[in-house]
């Protein structure tokens, strides 16, 4: 039943925006309400995470929105940017985004692996 609200607000969303952003705070609270009250803050159940993880989007819950990303393993934006360095010899970015974030991610990966064999 849930599933079917997300499924309806992505629906309203797209086909009626005025609607949606006029009834999307409550209808996001109240599903989100309902997603604690029965799985906790942070739902275990893959199908529920879900839902409460585009709830606190929608809601602007930030905080609990990278929580229940991080719980499914998830890499936020938040953690790549906090990853991004300057690289001591370019003054901006511009053209490398792609590079500096695939280096990254396979840093990451890199030490997962490597912490997990030891």
């Amino acid at each position: 039943m849930a599933a079917d609200i997300i499924q309806a607000l992505n629906l309203l969303e797209h086909r009626n925006s005025a609607a949606w952003a006029a009834n999307q705070r409550l209808d996001y609270t109240l599903l989100l309400r309902w997603c604690v009250a029965n799985y906790g803050a942070i739902p275990k159940t893959f199908a529920i995470a879900d839902i409460a993880e585009k709830c606190y989007y929608h809601l602007n819950l930030f905080p609990r929105w990278e929580a229940v990303e991080q719980s499914r393993r998830v890499l936020t934006s938040r953690q790549i940017e906090k990853g991004l360095r300057w690289d001591g010899v370019h003054t901006d970015y511009r053209g490398f985004e792609f590079h500096v974030i695939r280096r990254y991610i396979w840093r990451l990966r890199h030490r997962r692996v490597v912490a997990a064999e030891n």
